[in-house]
C-alpha cells in the first residue's frame, strides 16, 4: 500500500502547513509507506523561473501589439490591455532580480533589513501579476487566487479546471502528473484543502490525475472539505474527481480507508467516510474525536524547509484539539471537532518540540490553535523551562487568565508574541457575539504582556449584525487607548470585516437580528459565503453599511491607530515578524538619503545623470485606467522603487532617453512631466528634481 499525501496550491509559502505531516506520522506509525509534497511550494517555484517569466513577457508582448493594432477597445479589453501593459513594464525589472528576491527571504543573514524586505516582497508580487496578465482575468499573489469562476459553484469549478487560458495551474500539475507522480504511481493519493483559494486548484489537480492515473483512488479532506461536505454531497458528480471525502479529523478514518483499500476490512468500517457508490451517496458513522495524547509528533519528512520563504524553519504543533470556549457565533473554525476541547498534555507538547528541533534544527514555533487558555499556556511554559529547551514560540490566546507573573513565565519559556481575538471594544456587540471578553480586563491582561515584553496582535472585527457607527467608533477608541499602555514596536492588528460564514452561528440568528439570508443562487451549489441584507429593524439600532463602506471604514481606522505607532520597520506577516524579531535586528531608516536634490544642484556640472535602474518604461496607445488621467499614445514609466506609474511627457521622455548618450548631459532647458495633458515650463532644476524624487534618473560623481 503505497499513500501520497498533497498539499496543492494556492496557499502561503512561508512555511508548511500542519495538516499532512500530522496525517504522516500517523500512518508511517502504522506501517504504512505514505510520502508527502507540498505542491503548492514546488509549484510557486515553477512560477518563479526566469525562463517562465520571460516566455510569459514574450506572449504578453504579442498580445499588447494585437490590441494596439485596434481603433479603440470595449472597456474589458481596455482593461486586460492595461494588466498587460502594467506587467510588460515591471518584467524587465523583475525577472533579472527574481532569483534574489526569493534568496533574501531564505537568507537570515541578509533578512532583517526592511526597505529590502518590502522591495524584494514587491518584486515576488509583480512577477506574480505578470502570471496574472498572461492568464487574465485570473488574479495570483503571495496571498489569494481568485479566478473568473467561483469555487462556491461545481458548474463553474468544472469549467475553472478545463481553462488553460485562465488557469495557470494546469500545465504545472499536468507535468507533475505524468512525470513524476506516474513513476511508482501510488495506490491512494490524499489531498488536503485547508482554504477557498485551494478548491479549484486540488481539484484541477484530482481531474489530471484521473485522466492520466485512473486507477489512483483519490480522498480529499481538510477544512473546506469539512464545511462544505454537506453541500458535496448533493452534488454526486463532483465524485467524478475523487472517490472519496472525510469528514472531521483525518487520521483514524484515513489509516482504515487503507485497510479497506487493501482488503482487510469492509469500506462501511471506514469512520467519516463519504463516498458514491450505486448511484447514491454513502456515508459512514462519523465519528470525529481522536485521543489527542496518543498522536504522535508530526512529521515533516518530505517537505523541503530551506524552501520556505523564511530565513528560519518555522514548525507548528497542536497544544489542543478543539477549542475551549467555542461559542463565539461568527466562528465555524471548529466544526471539524464538534463540541469538543481536548488539550495535548504539556509533557507531550515538549516532546513533539525536542524531536522536531532534533531532527530539523528548528527553535522557532508556532503553537497552532487560535484561542489556547492561560491556564493551559503556563503549564507547557512550565514544562519547557523544566526541560531547559532554548526555543522561541508564539500563540493565539484567550483574553482571560495572563496575570504579569503567568506572563513572565512565558516570556521566560520562549514565548515572544500572542494573539487575541477582541474583535469589538463595544459591549452590546461583544455580547452578540458571544464572546464573553471583560472588557475593562482587557487594558491589564494587554499591560501584563507589555511588562513580560511580550508583543500583541489583536483581531479586529467590523460589521457584525446590527452594529452602528457610533459602536465601531467606540472599538477604535478602545483600540487607541490599548496603545498607550503596550509595547508599541511589538503591536500589531488586523481589521476584517464581517461574513457570514458556512456552519457559523450566526448563520441561523440572522432572521432574529433583522436580517435576510440571500444566497447567490441555485448555481452556487458549494456557497460558503451567505449575503445577507436588513430586511426590518424593529429596535432602530442604526442603519446597515455596505461591504465597500466597511472596507473604507476599516482602512481608515487602520491609518488612524497606525498613525499612533511607530514608523513600521519590520514586516507584519507573523512567520516574517517572528523571524526579524529573532534575529534581533535593529533597522533604523536613514534619512540622509532623502535629501533635498536642490542641495546638490550647485556642483550640478560635476554629476552625470543616468537613467533609474529601478525604472523601466513602454509606449502605450490607451492608458484612460492605468493612471489618473487619459492621455492616448503617451510613455508610462513604472518606478519599482516607489511601485507608482507615471505618465511623462515628450520632453521627459526626450531627456531621458538623451541619457544614452555618452556625454554628461547638462539640460539648460526643460519642460515638467505630470499626469495631466498640459505641459508645464519649469526651471531645469526642478525638473531634473522631479524626475529624482520619482527614482526615473539618478545622478552620479563624475
Amino acid at each position: 500500500m503505497i499513500v501520497k499525501l498533497i498539499f496543492p496550491p494556492h496557499f502561503s509559502v512561508y512555511q508548511p502547513y500542519l495538516s499532512l505531516p500530522a496525517l504522516a506520522a500517523f500512518l508511517k506509525e502504522r506501517g504504512i509507506s505514505v510520502s508527502q509534497e507540498d505542491l503548492n511550494l514546488s509549484i510557486f517555484y515553477s512560477l518563479m523561473r526566469p525562463r517562465y517569466l520571460t516566455r510569459l513577457q514574450r506572449e504578453l508582448e504579442t498580445t499588447k501589439q494585437d490590441y494596439e493594432k485596434r481603433r479603440n477597445l470595449a472597456e474589458e479589453r481596455r482593461q486586460h490591455y492595461e494588466a498587460v501593459l502594467k506587467a510588460l513594464l515591471v518584467a524587465p525589472l523583475i525577472i533579472p532580480r527574481i532569483d534574489e528576491a526569493i534568496s533574501f527571504f531564505r537568507n537570515n543573514d541578509n533578512f532583517p533589513n526592511f526597505d529590502k524586505y518590502r522591495l524584494y516582497e514587491r518584486i515576488i508580487e509583480k512577477a506574480l501579476e505578470i502570471v496574472s496578465a498572461a492568464y487574465y482575468p485570473t488574479y495570483i499573489s503571495l496571498t489569494n487566487f481568485i479566478m473568473d469562476y467561483s469555487p462556491e459553484s461545481s458548474k463553474q469549478i468544472f469549467r475553472a479546471i478545463e481553462s488553460k487560458l485562465t488557469n495557470p495551474y494546469i500545465p504545472f500539475l499536468e507535468e507533475y502528473v505524468s512525470t513524476k507522480l506516474s513513476v511508482n504511481a501510488p495506490d491512494l493519493v490524499g489531498i488536503s484543502l485547508t482554504s477557498m483559494s485551494q478548491v479549484i486548484p486540488g481539484f484541477t489537480l484530482a481531474r489530471i490525475i484521473k485522466q492520466h492515473l485512473p486507477e489512483v483512488k483519490i480522498v480529499v479532506g481538510g477544512v473546506i472539505v469539512n464545511h462544505l461536505a454537506s453541500k458535496i454531497k448533493a452534488v454526486p458528480k463532483l465524485f467524478n474527481l475523487f472517490d472519496y471525502l472525510i469528514r472531521g479529523e483525518g487520521e483514524t478514518p484515513l489509516y482504515k480507508l487503507c485497510l479497506s483499500i487493501t482488503g482487510e476490512i469492509p469500506l462501511n468500517l471506514v469512520p467519516n467516510l463519504v463516498y458514491y457508490e450505486r448511484n447514491l451517496i454513502q456515508e459512514t458513522n462519523y465519528v470525529f474525536i481522536e485521543e489527542v495524547n496518543t498522536l504522535p509528533t508530526p512529521d515533516y519528512e518530505g517537505f523541503v524547509l530551506e524552501k520556505y520563504l523564511s530565513p528560519m524553519p518555522v514548525l507548528s504543533i497542536e497544544p489542543a484539539r478543539g477549542c475551549y470556549w467555542r461559542k463565539c457565533t461568527f466562528c465555524n473554525q471548529y466544526d471539524i471537532h464538534g463540541d469538543t476541547f481536548r488539550p495535548r498534555s504539556p509533557q507531550r507538547v515538549v516532546s513533539d518540540i525536542k524531536t522536531l528541533q532534533t531532527k530539523y534544527g528548528a527553535t522557532l514555533f508556532n503553537i497552532s490553535n487560535e484561542g489556547v487558555p492561560g491556564k493551559h499556556l503556563v503549564a507547557i511554559a512550565n514544562e519547557i523551562i523544566s526541560s531547559d529547551l532554548q526555543i522561541q514560540w508564539y500563540a493565539g490566546a484567550q483574553l482571560k487568565g495572563l496575570s504579569r507573573k503567568a506572563c513572565m513565565l512565558l516570556k521566560k519559556a520562549g514565548c515572544q508574541k500572542l494573539m487575541f481575538g477582541l474583535e469589538s471594544g463595544a459591549h452590546r456587540v461583544l455580547k452578540l457575539m458571544n464572546k464573553a471578553i471583560i472588557l475593562n480586563k482587557v487594558p491589564q491582561i494587554l499591560r501584563n504582556c507589555t511588562e513580560a515584553n511580550i508583543d500583541v496582535h489583536l483581531y479586529l472585527m467590523l460589521g457584525f449584525p446590527t452594529e452602528t457607527l457610533q459602536e465601531i467608533e467606540v472599538t477604535k477608541n478602545f483600540v487607541s487607548r490599548l496603545i498607550l499602555g503596550l509595547k508599541r514596536d511589538g503591536f500589531s492588528f488586523y481589521i476584517s470585516t464581517f461574513q457570514a460564514m458556512i456552519n457559523s452561528p450566526v448563520v441561523n440568528q440572522l432572521c432574529d437580528l433583522g436580517y435576510k439570508v440571500l444566497s447567490k443562487g441555485e448555481e452556487y451549489d458549494l456557497e460558503y459565503i451567505y449575503e445577507h441584507h436588513e430586511h426590518q429593524r424593529a429596535n432602530k439600532i442604526g442603519q446597515r453599511l455596505s461591504r465597500q463602506q466597511l472596507e473604507d471604514i476599516s482602512s481608515d481606522i487602520a491609518k488612524e491607530l497606525y498613525s499612533q505607532l511607530p514608523p513600521q520597520t519590520c514586516p507584519e506577516e507573523i512567520t516574517h515578524y517572528m523571524c526579524y524579531r529573532l534575529l534581533e535586528y535593529k533597522f533604523t531608516i536613514d534619512h540622509q538619503e532623502n535629501r533635498e536634490v536642490r542641495k546638490i544642484f550647485p556642483n550640478f556640472r560635476k554629476k552625470i545623470i543616468k537613467k533609474s535602474d529601478w525604472i523601466s518604461s513602454q509606449r502605450a496607445k490607451f492608458t484612460k485606467n492605468l493612471i489618473d488621467s487619459y492621455w492616448d499614445n503617451g510613455t508610462i514609466a513604472y518606478n519599482l522603487l516607489g511601485d507608482n506609474y507615471c505618465l511623462l511627457n515628450h520632453s521627459a521622455v526626450a531627456f531621458i532617453e538623451s541619457l544614452n548618450q555618452p556625454k554628461p548631459v547638462d539640460p539648460s532647458t526643460g519642460e515638467f512631466f505630470s499626469n495631466n495633458n498640459s505641459v508645464t515650463q519649469c526651471d531645469p532644476s526642478l525638473f531634473v528634481n522631479e524626475l529624482l524624487h520619482k527614482n526615473i534618473i539618478r545622478i552620479e560623481e563624475t
